[in-house]
């Protein structure tokens, strides 16, 4: 029900009131994002205590800013930097998009790796490039297909403008008459014995398509133990007919707990609870 308020107020409530709201009701936001954007020429960079760690076509500063430059979105990618200066680590970039958590992932060290999975074409593309751009084309992997329970052909659709994939069409998700898509699935599990990797960090944003995932990892989720940075798209789930109480619950099996991007301890009923579409939270196995 308030999730379903949220959407009917999205239109009338002004900016200023909205921006109060997210303070109030994101304990976990930053205060100020540690990250800045530098435009120089035809790329725009992405700094850290005045260091660059990352480079995008000027193209992409939407994407760009979107991530670093939000108070509640930043703190996603700085635990994934967080992560990655460890080395040796291998990233299972689920849902990748245009691979700038990969590209950051992969160069904060030089023996990390990440494999990006992404069934959009044009996003792969751009992935890609991205990874020429800032030398790390050695250790990113593009796999070119959507991760689900098994290995299978669907068809799901793609937004001809943002060029992003979804299983299904979603109230207010797609900028334009969407196209139907041929995908390949294959399980994480799969993936994982076939490029003899052992991940030690997911991020799973796969618009509602989470459920299928996880179910799909559950040798990786049992033997390999990663971290998970996982964005809950509760309203498209449950538009699917999926309750996301399911998707915390194949974790729980495997004894994962729960924490906000800020590390305050989560319990499964306030994740399911939140009136919020979208809920970002770190899935962590217990020691």
């Amino acid at each position: 029900m308030l999730r379903a308020l949220k959407g009917v107020l999205k239109g009338i409530v002004p900016s200023t009131a909205k921006q109060w709201l997210k303070q109030k009701l994101y304990p976990s936001a930053a205060s100020a994002t540690p990250f800045s954007l530098r435009e120089s020429g035809d790329k725009v960079d992405v700094l850290l205590e005045n260091k660059v760690l990352l480079k995008a076509p000027w193209q992409l500063r939407g994407d760009v800013a979107a991530i670093f430059e939000d108070r509640q979105c930043c703190l996603e990618p700085f635990g994934i930097l967080e992560q990655a200066r460890k080395g040796n680590g291998v990233l299972l970039d689920v849902g990748a998009h245009v691979g700038l958590m990969s590209v950051l992932f992969a160069s904060a060290a030089k023996d990390n790796r990440a494999i990006a999975f992404e069934p959009s074409p044009a996003l792969q593309t751009r992935a890609k490039e991205i990874a020429a751009m800032n030398g790390v084309t050695e250790q990113v992997a593009i796999e070119p297909i959507a991760v689900g329970a098994a290995l299978d052909k669907t068809t799901m659709l793609i937004d001809p403008v943002g060029g992003y994939v979804q299983v299904k069409r979603y109230e207010h998700s797609m900028q334009t008459e969407p196209k139907q898509i041929d995908v390949q699935v294959d399980t994480l599990d799969n993936v994982s014995s076939r490029l003899g990797i052992r991940g030690t960090v997911i991020k799973l944003d796969i618009e509602g398509y989470e459920y299928e995932a996880l179910k799909g990892a559950q040798r990786v989720l049992s033997q390999h133990h990663p971290i998970i940075f996982l964005e809950l798209h509760l309203d498209y789930l449950e538009a699917r007919g999926i309750a996301p109480a399911a998707v915390l619950e194949i974790l729980q099996q495997h004894r994962y707990s729960f924490c906000s991007l800020r590390g305050e301890k989560l319990a499964a009923r306030q994740i399911v609870g939140s009136h919020w579409n979208r809920f970002h939270l770190v899935a962590i196995p217990d020691a």
